[in-house]
């Protein structure tokens, strides 16, 4: 049997946006809401994990130190627009990058320690500026699931 683990902690919702941001914690409430209806999370097949935070210095092994002082400044002067682009930033996205980011290397442990097959960070942390690969381009393609694929999965995993 498949066991899934999904790595989620409600302090993800603290990345703010703003209205109509496709970023926005609504999304993730919104999972939530559909895999604890499907009763999937009460099953053998799935279970929460908790992420711990990754270390700035875990984040400056793929980004400049200038980017990461950048982020965090902008972060804790009370947030805003980080680029010429659409990447906004509230006071707490950074300790939140450092969650989802966290929440990415908590998914690789338990597939590493055979504890899990199928891990799924809610938050892919591409969705927050500070993992970025440049302050105006995110990454094209995603291998984590999208809000549109949860209800989906969530009743095929309750059905099998």
């Amino acid at each position: 049997m498949t066991k899934t683990a999904v790595v989620f902690t409600p302090k993800y919702l603290d990345h703010k946006t703003g209205l109509g941001h496709p970023e926005s914690p609504a999304r993730l409430r919104v999972i939530m809401r559909e895999l604890n209806k499907s009763g999937v999370l009460e099953t053998e097949k799935c279970s929460l994990a908790e992420p711990g935070f990754a270390s700035v210095e875990d984040v400056k092994l793929v980004h400049e130190s200038d980017y990461v002082q950048l982020v965090q400044r902008v972060c804790a002067s009370g947030g805003g627009l980080l680029d010429l682009g659409d990447t906004i930033v509230s006071p707490e996205s950074f300790e939140v990058a450092l969650l989802a980011v966290g929440g990415a290397m908590k998914a690789v442990d338990l597939v590493m320690a055979e504890s899990f097959e199928m891990p799924s960070p809610l938050l892919d942390p591409r969705d927050i500026t500070l993992v970025h690969t440049t302050p105006w381009a995110s990454a094209s393609s995603t291998t984590l699931p999208q809000p549109q694929h949860i209800s989906f999965a969530a009743s095929t995993l309750t059905a099998s």
